[in-house]
């Protein structure tokens, strides 16, 4: 039996943790819950490990006054201005336009009135960013923490990833992976890659092939 408990916490730290600009407080939340120690490492994968080794070095030599360098390594890779480097949009990923709220943000939204998942959208984000793919496991997996035996649900989670996430995500880590200038956002970006292959196992996740646009 799987600890839904634990992938609970893991996509509300990764959803905090890409929603927004960082803060002192994010930073000195993951030291003070001891993230990099505590992460579990799953499947022992290159990406797990080295995801907790860039969290753990960079959490290590932390001090407030690199937050100005951590807002830019946040907004170059997520954010803008211009293009940001891993745009955590699904659409940008899947639409040949690379637009926000382009057709697979609409079957996003679809998918989720149609099974009564609410969303909560700071700034009216589209439903699709990344983080709030995160908000919405974190859901769904308290749901299953709860009810592990609950097939209808892990079926909505099995369609969700299948569909709606495996299609794009990992594009958007490896990106992320790439291009980050901090070891927290390299760090956090493998280990997110890592867990969202770890998901698609523990749901039995069969690879949908789509072409991308980036």
């Amino acid at each position: 039996m799987y600890d839904f408990y634990e992938l609970q916490g893991i996509a509300r730290i990764l959803q905090h943790s890409l929603a927004a600009y960082p803060e002192t407080e994010l930073v000195n939340a993951l030291i003070d819950n001891q993230v990099a120690q505590s992460w579990p490492e799953f499947t022992k994968t290159q990406e797990n490990s080295e995801g907790r080794m860039a969290l753990a070095a960079y959490l290590a030599q932390w001090h407030s006054n690199q937050l100005i360098e951590l807002k830019l390594d946040y907004g170059q890779l997520f954010y803008g201005p211009g293009d940001p480097k891993a745009a955590p949009w699904g659409s940008v990923y899947l639409g040949e336009q690379q637009i926000l709220n382009d057709d697979s943000t609409i079957a996003l939204m679809d998918f989720y009135a149609a099974n009564q998942i609410q969303v909560e959208r700071p700034q009216n984000q589209p439903v699709d960013h990344l983080s709030l793919v995160f908000a919405v496991l974190d859901s769904i997996l308290g749901e299953l923490a709860e009810n592990p035996d609950n097939q209808q649900l892990k079926q909505l989670t099995n369609v969700l990833l299948q569909q709606h996430v495996m299609t794009w995500a990992p594009r958007c880590l490896t990106l992320a992976i790439s291009h980050a200038e901090t070891d927290l956002y390299r760090g956090l970006a493998l280990l997110a890659l890592d867990y969202l292959n770890q998901l698609s196992h523990v749901f039995a996740v069969i690879p949908k092939t789509v072409k991308l646009y980036r």
